[in-house]
C-alpha cells in the first residue's frame, strides 16, 4: 500500500467521530410522549429515550448535556396529562425551551401538569440562564413552583403555578410560586393575556407568597394574575406576600403598555413588599386589592410596602380594599415616588399597632424625600396622607423646624375656596422652611375625612411658590372646572423633605 493510501484512510477514519461530536452543538427537539418518571438510558446521545418513551425527566437530562437551545415539546395523548416525580426532576443546567403549549388540545389554557405530591422540594430548578418554561400546572411541591437561581434572561409565561388546570382549585406549592435567586434580567409573564400567569394559592409565609425577587435585578413582572383564580375574580390568594423584592433593585412590575400590569390581590400579607435595599424598581399600572373589573373587594393585608429601601415609583396604580394601608413607607426609606395612583378605601381591618398600621391611604412612618403627588385618595378609614407614628394629623409649626418622617413638612392652609362662572379661585398660605421652593396641589373632595382634614378625590391644580426669609408664601389659583358648591377642598405641599399630609378642610363657595 502506498504512503498516498494510507494517509486518506487515516483521514476518513478521523470524519464519523468529528461529527458525533459537532452533533452536540445542535440544536435539539424532544418530544415527551410519556407521563412516567423513568430517567434517560444514556444521557448525551441525543435521544430522549427509557423504557417507557421520551419522559420529561428524560428530555431535561439530554437537554442538560447537549449544547444550543433545545425544544422539549409534549404528545401525551391529547389535553390534560398529569407527571407525578417520584423525585426532585433535574436542575435545568443549559439553555431550553419547555413548551408546556404544544401538547395537543392546547388552546388558552395549560395542560401538562407537574403534581409534587410525591417529588416534594421544588417543582423546576432552573441554575442557568436563557431558558423558557412555559403552559405547565406547577402545583403540590413543598418547596418553591419555580426556582431560578444565577444565571439570567429566563422566560415564565402561560404558566398556572400553585392551583390546578381548572385556574381554580389545587394544592399550592409549599414555599414561594416562583423564587427568582440572585438572578436578573427575567421576565415573568407579559402584556399579552396569552402570557399571563397565575400565581395563586400557595402557601409559604414569611418570605413565601407568590413570587419573590432576591438579589440581581432588571427583572420584568408583567400581566399576571396573583392571588386570585384565573378569572381574576375570586380570592384564591398566596399565604404570605403577592409579590416580595428583596435587595434587588431596577425591576419593573407592571408597566405603562396595554396589558403589562398586575393583578395582585386576595394575599395575606402585602401586595408588593420592597425590603432591604431593594432600589430603582418600578410598581406601575397594576390592580393591587381589586377584582379583574377594578372593584375593591379582594384585599390583600395592605397595598404596597417600601421598607428600607429607596428610589422605588409607585405609578398609576389602582390601590383599594385593603386591611391596613394603601402605600406603607418606612424603615428610613426615603426618595421615593407615589405619584398618579387612585389609592381608595382602605383600612378596612381591625386596628392594630399604630407603628405598623395606619389604616389610611398613604403612611409614612420614617423616611424623608418621599413624594405624594397628583392621586386620587379618597375613602379610607382615617387619614389619606399621615406622617409619623400614630393616625393623627401632625400640626403645622412656625418655620417648619420639626423633624420627622418627610420633615413632618407643613401643610398648606387653604383660605378661601370660590366658584363663579365655571372657575374655581383657591387661595391661601404656606408657612415653612425658608427660602425654598414648594409644589402645593389642591384636591376636591365630596367631604372631609373623619378627623376634618381633607382626602383628594379630584385633584385639580397645582403651582409653585416660594418661601420668603420669615417661611412665609401665598398663592392663588384659578382653575375652569366645575365642582358642586359645599365640596371640600384642600391641600398638600411638595418641598425638598417631601409631601405633607392634606390640609384642613375648606367649603366651595
Amino acid at each position: 500500500m502506498s504512503l498516498r493510501v494510507r494517509r486518506v484512510r487515516i483521514v476518513w477514519a478521523f470524519v464519523p467521530a468529528f461529527f458525533a461530536a459537532s452533533a452536540g452543538l445542535q440544536a435539539a427537539t424532544f418530544v415527551v410522549g410519556s407521563a412516567g418518571d423513568a430517567s434517560d438510558s444514556q444521557p448525551g446521545d441525543g435521544v430522549c429515550e427509557t423504557p417507557l418513551g421520551c419522559t420529561l425527566r428524560a428530555a431535561i437530562q439530554e437537554a442538560n448535556a447537549l449544547a444550543g437551545l433545545d425544544q422539549v415539546h409534549f404528545a401525551i395523548g391529547s389535553g390534560t396529562q398529569t407527571i407525578r416525580p417520584a423525585s426532585a426532576l433535574p436542575a435545568i443546567t443549559a439553555p431550553v425551551v419547555i413548551d408546556g403549549t404544544t401538547q395537543p388540545g392546547f388552546t388558552d389554557r395549560p395542560l401538562i401538569v407537574l403534581d409534587g405530591s410525591r417529588a416534594g422540594g421544588n417543582g423546576l430548578l432552573v441554575t442557568g440562564g436563557g431558558s423558557t418554561l412555559r403552559g405547565l400546572v406547577i402545583d403540590g411541591f413543598s418547596g418553591n413552583g419555580i426556582e431560578v437561581r444565577n444565571g439570567g434572561g429566563n422566560v415564565i409565561e402561560t404558566c398556572y403555578v400553585g392551583r390546578d388546570a381548572t385556574g381554580d382549585g389545587g394544592r399550592g406549592n409549599g414555599d414561594n410560586g416562583i423564587l427568582i435567586e440572585s438572578s436578573s434580567d427575567n421576565r415573568i409573564g407579559g402584556p399579552s393575556k396569552a402570557q399571563r400567569n397565575l400565581v395563586s394559592g400557595n402557601t409559604g409565609k414569611g418570605n413565601g407568597g407568590g413570587i419573590r425577587l432576591s438579589g440581581g435585578g432588571g427583572n420584568v413582572v408583567q400581566g399576571n394574575f396573583i392571588g386570585t383564580d384565573i378569572t381574576g375574580m375570586l380570592d384564591r390568594g398566596n399565604e404570605g406576600r403577592g409579590i416580595s423584592v428583596a435587595s434587588s433593585s431596577n425591576n419593573l412590575i407592571g408597566g405603562p403598555a396595554a396589558g403589562a400590569g398586575n393583578l395582585i390581590s386576595g394575599n395575606r400579607a402585602t401586595g408588593v413588599r420592597l425590603l432591604g435595599g431593594a432600589s430603582g424598581n418600578v410598581v406601575q399600572g397594576n390592580f393591587i386589592g381589586t377584582d379583574r373589573t377594578g372593584q375593591p373587594v379582594l384585599k390583600n393585608d395592605r397595598g404596597v410596602q417600601i421598607r428600607g429601601s429607596h428610589q422605588t415609583r409607585v405609578l398609576g396604580n389602582l390601590i383599594g380594599g385593603h386591611v391596613y394601608d394603601g402605600v406603607l413607607i418606612l424603615d428610613g426609606s426615603s426618595d421615593n415616588a407615589v405619584e398618579g395612583n387612585l389609592i381608595f378605601y382602605n383600612g378596612q381591618g381591625p386596628l392594630g399597632d399604630p407603628a405598623e398600621q395606619g389604616w389610611g391611604g398613604v403612611f409614612v412612618i420614617t423616611g424623608t424625600r418621599n413624594r405624594i403627588l397628583s392621586n386620587l385618595i379618597y375613602g379610607n378609614t382615617l387619614l389619606g396622607i399621615n406622617l409619623g407614628t400614630d393616625f393623627n394629623p401632625t400640626p403645622n409649626d412656625p418655620g417648619d423646624g420639626d423633624g420627622g418622617a418627610n420633615g413632618f413638612q407643613n401643610f398648606p392652609v387653604v383660605t378661601s375656596a370660590h366658584s363663579a362662572g365655571g372657575v374655581v379661585t383657591v387661595n391661601g398660605t404656606l408657612n415653612s422652611t425658608p427660602g425654598s421652593s414648594f409644589i402645593v396641589q389642591l384636591f376636591a373632595s365630596p367631604a372631609c375625612d373623619v378627623l376634618g382634614y381633607g382626602e383628594g378625590l379630584y385633584p385639580f391644580g397645582q403651582t409653585t411658590v416660594n418661601t420668603n426669609g420669615s417661611g412665609n408664601a401665598s398663592f392663588s389659583v384659578s382653575v375652569a372646572i366645575a365642582l358642586p358648591a359645599g365640596w371640600a377642598i384642600t391641600g398638600t405641599a411638595t418641598g425638598p423633605e417631601g409631601t405633607s399630609e392634606f390640609s384642613t378642610c375648606t367649603p366651595l363657595q
